[in-house]
């Protein structure tokens, strides 16, 4: 019989197999991770364990980071471990080559590294949190690469579905960066415990992305392998019966099966040869694991029972030290007898390397010593090992916050709050200055809350300004953005200046939409000292946060204070702050429609960025660089800039900023091009990054609002209506006007694809809540812009009049996920019947989406254009509309267009086709290229004949190919000669 305490491994060849493999691609230097998922006690750990020590034997040297689920558990931690590790197990001089001049930014949270560099300098301050934050990042996986160049190794990081969100971040920069290393990364996480909210939800999207990441879900065992399994414990081969049934039972997890085979041990072991009465054994598996559990414990004594039940709420992880705290003075000797019992039962394990530090071998065990615990015994222990902690650790008592501020958290009830909030208190602010933005959010939500029915005083104010900063990094905007205006107004009331400016500057971003932004702004621009960075900043936010509201905007005023704000950041030598800035003002431009200044501003800003400049300014003038570049037509430059944008946003670690990339960058590009591939994915990817319905979040109803719009385009009706349905209840459990507006356009499109009165009546209920004259006039045109199209939908001439008067001056451009302008002021002139007025639009419309290669606004331009042009009894309107419909019908059938290709379809019937004389289905304007191609021009040559840009050249000549079936111009010419073209 196996003895108590040795773990057995018994199936798992494929996921064996997998591992393996990534070992071999690891060690010849092509970086590997595998995460290994599935239910509590599947075998997870033990799977990692067998990887690492095979690792071992073939030259790996593994290092193990293990998380815990105490709220009360430091940020990094995991990693913490995984770099003590590499301190103790590789020689000191390999340590200090592999840390080189990152020393000092990781002994700021590893101290241990004195041990090898004791001469370690403290590194630089910087003053932007996101900076600091990625310079540590960026140490930690650098030291793990330089540590590799010297001997593989292997990195495992144990149940990461307890980490905190700042471990998730190191860990999905560290995956990313390990692509060409000696590096294989193994995680085990619990799959039951993921929801879509879970920490762990986004850093799954991110990682399955990346080619060399794979995941594995692991299963039960085999009911074949259970035979072996139960035979390992018992010694002998158990009845058939028997096995089957507690492979029912168990469903084949590792952990129930043991707990099981050494309980039914006790009577004796039952074997093949026993006459066991199957239906009288009392498994009660897996529903009964509690029950298993707690029988496992019945052996031990009542006092060994209630020291682990302590020891189960301090944590998975507990100390001897913490525990003698907890007794009487005269108990603290009966610990080691506790210790003795607990042991060798594997009920609790020592932590290799931690002298007088032990966990509990399996989660359960220890969730189930809790859970045996009434309400009331489990506040009453809590209290008791608050203050008994506290006492422990006496001066040091700062060094443990977030562990105190669980326990006394916890006992609120019976030691009331103030001591939990003074240490939830300090515990975000060491998370802040530790750069773990989300770990510090749970800290300061829980303070706030306790103190939810209390005036504003200096503790609360502090506990605002904490939630304010943390939030606004990565989470709920507008919550951030409210609790950092009532920390100013309690700041400024009571004449603490300094934290009022601190309050407004250090804002992750502004609220236009409130007038009391502006007041604040200027209180703080009254007492901020006069020429400094601080002031610029305000006069920045000032100025972006005037034009957002009608109250305050003056663009004459926001033009100066901008100017002013550049002037003093170059005065400062502030090269981040002028890029800030750069990166910040496009979005007052774009509010005003000023497309060409906002793009020669995020242009200037981005030929500054270097090492200097944080992330998060490269990512926003990069975001407004794509933007811009976008609406004016210049796909291939936004694209470019969207590319720089999404890696900067990438390394903020921040899903708002990431989010945002997505949707004013990438996924309008895809829309404009008609990428619907791209497009939904990028949905996808970024409906993983919100964190709720909130509000300003980054835009996410426009992409929400185009993911829908690309199923039915493409025909797909059944789930476009899905995500629709989904969206619509987005948008009302929100309350986010300001980017419902922009969405407005895209929505009608849709009820006028779609067909659907519901899609119509949800547009115009959308346009009833937003009251568009409070915004800018390059967005305020959005509303009669979409009641353009609605008044096309429901041939209402007069709403098509209303609308024409408003947007009729409008520039040419597209809007992110929105029409194409020239196109929406034609339906209004088309719908009026001023069919001269419509044909300029279209002709604009036409003209600015070919250059472009905006394939799904010219299909529709060429459907809208043709179908007035059909009513025409003229001869020459009615050839225009066929050639219109055959290039509308080319363009939808190559994206995918199903709908609107059906109705040009129904268009060409309707008009009747043209009779076919030119060779290989060319088009009258394709004959032309085709001659010109044959004679040997090139595609700038044919663009000046031709009067159309090279790009559209470039697609005509890809169609022509295509068509007559050649591949290159000697062959075209000899096409064009066979058929008289030439």
């Amino acid at each position: 019989m196996t003895p108590v305490g040795t773990e057995l491994f018994v199936g798992r060849e494929s996921e064996m197999a997998e591992l393996r493999s990534a070992l071999d691609d690891a060690r010849s230097g092509r970086g590997r991770m595998v995460m290994l998922a599935g239910e509590p006690g599947i075998g997870k750990t033990r799977t990692a364990e067998m990887i690492a020590s095979v690792a071992e034997q073939v030259g790996f040297t593994s290092h193990w980071g293990r998380c815990s689920e105490e709220r009360g558990a430091p940020a990094y931690g995991p990693w913490v471990q995984i770099v003590r590790s590499c301190i103790v197990r590789h020689e000191a001089d390999s340590v200090r080559a592999a840390l080189g001049q990152n020393a000092g930014i990781i002994a700021e949270s590893v101290p241990d590294i004195a041990r090898v560099t004791p001469d370690v300098e403290t590194p630089i301050a910087l003053s932007d949190p996101d900076s600091a934050r990625f310079r540590f990042i960026n140490a930690i996986a650098t030291f793990f690469r330089n540590l590799a160049s010297g001997g593989p190794l292997v990195i495992a990081l144990d149940d990461i579905h307890w980490a905190d969100v700042s471990s998730l971040r190191l860990l999905e920069h560290i995956a990313q960066d390990q692509v060409e290393s000696q590096i294989m990364i193994v995680a085990t996480y619990r799959d039951t415990d993921i929801t879509h909210d879970h920490p762990l939800y986004r850093t799954l999207g991110d990682l399955a992305r990346r080619q060399h990441i794979s995941r594995t879900l692991m299963r039960g065992l085999d009911a074949s392998d259970m035979g072996e399994l139960l035979e390992a414990y018992w010694g002998a081969r158990p009845l058939e019966k028997l096995s089957s049934a507690i492979h029912t039972q168990t469903e084949g997890n590792p952990l129930f099966v043991g707990k099981m085979a050494r309980f039914l041990a006790q009577d004796g072991v039952p074997t093949a040869t026993d006459n066991v009465d199957i239906e009288s054994l009392d498994t009660g598996l897996p529903e009964g694991i509690r029950e298993v559990i707690a029988r496992r414990l019945s052996p031990l004594s009542l006092y060994a029972n209630d020291v682990l039940t302590i020891a189960a709420l301090i944590g998975r992880d507990f100390g001897f030290a913490q525990l003698a705290a907890l007794v009487p003075e005269d108990s603290v000797q009966d610990l080691l007898g506790v210790l003795n019992e607990a042991i060798p039962s594997r009920i609790i394990e020592e932590i290799p390397g931690a002298t007088g530090q032990f966990r509990f071998s399996h989660a359960l065990i220890q969730q189930t010593l809790r859970e045996n615990l009434d309400v009331g015994e489990r506040i009453n222990l809590h209290a008791r090992i608050a203050e008994g902690l506290e006492a422990l650790y006496g001066d040091e008592a700062e060094d443990h916050t977030a562990e105190l501020a669980l326990h006394f958290g916890e006992a609120v009830m019976v030691l009331g709050a103030e001591k939990a909030i003074h240490y939830s208190l300090l515990a975000g602010e060491r998370s802040l200055e530790e750069l773990a933005f989300e770990t510090a959010s749970g800290h300061f939500d829980w303070a706030l809350q306790a103190q939810a029915d209390s005036p504003i005083d200096e503790k609360k104010a502090r506990t605002l300004y904490g939630y304010g900063i943390s939030q606004g990094f990565d989470a709920e905007m507008g919550k951030g953005l409210v609790a950092l205006d009532q920390a100013f107004d309690f700041y400024f009331q009571n004449g603490d200046y300094v934290r009022a400016v601190e309050a407004m500057s250090n804002a992750p971003t502004v609220d236009p939409e409130n007038p009391e932004n502006a007041r604040r702004l200027r209180q703080a621009l009254e007492v901020v000292d006069a020429g400094s960075v601080d002031e610029a900043l305000l006069l920045h936010k000032l100025s972006n946060t005037m034009q957002g509201n009608a109250i305050t905007r003056d663009p004459v005023e926001e033009d100066e204070l901008h100017e002013r704000a550049v002037k003093l950041a170059r005065q400062n030598r502030d090269k981040n702050a002028e890029v800030y800035m750069l990166g910040g003002y496009p979005s007052v431009l774009f509010a005003r429609g000023e497309l060409q200044a906002g793009l020669s501003m995020a242009r200037t800003g981005l030929a500054l960025v270097d090492i200097s400049v944080a992330a998060d300014s490269e990512r926003n003038v990069s975001m407004w660089g794509a933007c811009f570049a976008t609406q004016m037509g210049l796909p291939e430059e936004a694209i470019k800039h969207s590319d720089r944008n999404m890696a900067a946003a990438r390394r903020t670690r921040s899903r708002y900023r990431e989010l945002n990339g997505y949707v004013m960058g990438r996924s309008s590009i895809w829309d404009a091009i008609g990428d619907f591939d791209a497009l939904l994915e990028d949905a996808r990817a970024a409906s993983e990054l919100v964190p709720g319905n909130v509000v300003r979040l980054g835009g996410y109803v426009k992409l929400a609002v185009a993911a829908v719009n690309a199923e039915f385009e493409r025909g797909n009706r059944e789930e476009g209506q899905r995500r629709f349905e989904e969206t619509v209840e987005f948008i009302r459990n929100g309350d986010d006007k300001y980017q419902t507006l922009l969405a407005s356009p895209r929505l009608a499109h849709i009820a006028r694809l779609a067909g659907d009165v519901e899609h119509l009546d949800f547009a115009k209920e959308m346009l009833d809540r937003v009251d568009a004259s409070n915004y800018a006039p390059g967005h305020s045109i959005i509303k009669p812009a979409t009641f353009a199209i609605i008044a096309a939908i429901e041939n209402d001439v007069e709403l098509a009049a209303s609308s024409y008067e408003q947007i009729r001056g409008w520039k040419t451009h597209i809007d992110p996920f929105a029409p194409c302008s020239d196109r929406i002021i034609g339906l209004a002139a088309r719908t009026m019947g001023d069919h001269e007025t419509a044909s300029q639009h279209f002709e604009a419309a036409l003209e600015f989406c070919r250059n472009a290669g905006f394939r799904p606004e010219i299909a529709w331009t060429c459907h809208d254009f043709a179908e007035m042009l059909i009513e025409s009894a003229d001869s020459a309107d009615r050839q225009l509309a066929r050639s219109l419909i055959e290039e509308g019908l080319t363009v939808s059938a190559t994206i995918g267009m199903r709908l609107l290709n059906e109705r040009l379809t129904v268009l060409q019937v309707t008009v009747g086709a043209p009779k076919q004389t030119n060779p290989g289905g060319l088009s009258d304007r394709e004959v032309e290229g085709l001659t010109l191609v044959a004679a040997g021009k090139s595609n700038p040559e044919v663009a000046e004949a031709l009067f159309i840009s090279t790009n559209t050249v470039y697609r005509h000549v890809a169609n022509i190919f295509a068509k007559i079936n050649v591949s290159n111009r000697v062959e075209v010419a000899t096409y064009a000669k066979d058929q008289g073209t030439a």
